[in-house]
């Protein structure tokens, strides 16, 4: 394909993917909210519609390529290397820029939000500017800043912010050493949580694992708890209850769900709401589960009162969950640990199966970045031509958070066929890989199931 018919193609991709995105809009009923808007209502109205996802995730990939096309290769690799609205977002994080412009809806000079925030007014100013013009807070009028729809994810009372200083606070700083890690001889070729680049960052000995900095910072550990309800805004966790006509996995036709290492269970507390008749089992270590049983009790009475949940204290690596159901459901748990944990974990969950049951593993679900035929990789979706198999920039989030769970546990996303053989290796096949558009459900079944 010539470049300009490449040109070409993408244009018409990101024509219909834009139609895609608004008429995923009037079909929930909602208006498309503009930059400016400050109704903090409508910032999750649609984090978890599956069209509006797919929708995003066509244009992100096809306009990146369409720059990356037409643009000198200088500017593109200069923007890949100086985009420094990662250092100016963790400013405005933790001074709070955004709880302060909340009290000033018409706007703020420097002059008098300096002071506020305790930053002096002119380099705060030229913060503010990087990231108005990537369109987080607005410039009013000269030195004038007022908060936006992305600015409101960045108040102290989001979830997001938490996770974006997670990324910002620890994350960053493990990156920044990632090339002495990788080059360190004893380092580089380990797969040891204790061995990782952030562990080296903030402890460097080879001794504890992120949970361990955890459980010793406890300001931290509250900031990495806030943080995953955000996690779960972003990766649209619950497009995984979305669909019509069998788009979606069925989960009406099955009974008895286990919740596998379910935290406080907001993903069960959703699947209950929407799916009539169906019994979740949360399973996870005992203090997580005492956590989840005064929530429940709380705010689902109604739920306990109906006997639709239970809760059973367990390790998962140390024992199985409960034998014999339906559907064993694993959200963003085996992506935190290298290959050796990570098949522990399905070992004992498939030592709980029975034929008929399922295993479903929900995570990002790494591409590759070139078309490959005859591979079960092809149970995914991959992008239409002249776009990366694997949407190119309408991917980026998924990408990252490898790179995340690689700088943070020594651990990975892994790919259709890295699942295939763990998998196999515990007993299990995969069976389907259901697309949620920013994450996939991949499917298992025992090796000898139905």
């Amino acid at each position: 394909m010539s470049g300009k018919a490449e040109v070409l193609a993408l244009l018409k991709l990101v024509n219909q993917a834009t139609n895609d995105a608004l008429a995923a809009y009037e079909a929930s009923g909602e208006d498309v909210p503009s930059l400016t808007s400050l109704d903090t209502k409508s910032l999750s109205s649609m984090s978890d519609n599956l069209a509006l996802k797919k929708a995003v995730r066509l244009l992100e990939g096809a306009s990146d390529q369409l720059c990356a096309t037409l643009a000198p290769p200088a500017n593109t690799v200069i923007n890949r290397v100086v985009p420094y609205d990662w250092a100016c977002m963790r400013v405005a994080i933790h001074v709070r820029v955004a709880d302060v412009l909340s009290e000033h809806p018409d706007g703020l000079h420097v002059d008098e939000l300096g002071p506020k925030v305790n930053i002096e007014k002119g380099k705060l100013a030229r913060i503010l500017r990087l990231l108005a013009t990537r369109h987080c807070f607005r410039e009013v009028r000269p030195n004038v800043f007022v908060n936006n729809r992305l600015s409101l994810v960045l108040r102290s009372d989001n979830p997001l912010s938490d996770l974006a200083d997670v990324h910002l606070h620890e994350v960053y700083k493990a990156a920044l050493v990632l090339h002495e890690n990788l080059s360190d001889p004893v380092r580089g070729p380990s797969y040891k949580a204790t061995e990782s680049a952030m562990m080296q960052s903030v402890q460097g000995d080879g001794k504890i694992t992120f949970f361990d900095y955890l459980k010793a910072n406890p300001g931290r550990r509250e900031t990495f708890a806030r943080a995953m309800f955000g996690m779960g805004s972003v990766m649209g966790t619950l497009a995984a209850l979305e669909g019509t006509s069998g788009s979606l996995f069925p989960w009406a036709d099955y009974k008895t769900i286990c919740d596998v290492a379910s935290g406080v269970g907001p993903f069960s507390t959703a699947l209950v709401r929407q799916v009539p008749g169906v019994k979740v089992i949360l399973c996870d270590l005992p203090e997580v589960i005492g956590q989840a049983k005064d929530l429940w009790s709380k705010d689902h009475h109604d739920i306990i009162e109906a006997q639709r949940v239970e809760f059973v204290p367990f390790n998962f690596f140390e024992g199985s969950p409960p034998t014999g159901l339906d559907i064993y459901y694993l959200r963003n748990i085996i992506h935190n640990w290298p290959d050796a944990e990570a098949e522990t974990i399905l070992r004992n969950v498939q030592k709980a199966m029975r034929p008929g049951s399922r295993l479903l593993v929900h995570d990002y679900v790494v591409q590759y970045a070139s078309r490959i035929e005859g591979d079960i990789s092809d149970l995914q979706e991959m992008a239409p031509e002249p776009l990366l198999p694997n949407f190119g920039a309408g991917s980026l989030r998924m990408y990252g958070q490898d790179l995340t769970m690689l700088l943070t546990y020594n651990a990975k996303e892994r790919t259709v066929r890295d699942l295939a053989d763990l998998s196999n290796r515990a007993g299990l096949r995969v069976v389907k890989v259901w697309d949620i558009a920013e994450t996939d459900i991949v499917e298992l079944q025992l090796m000898t199931g139905d």
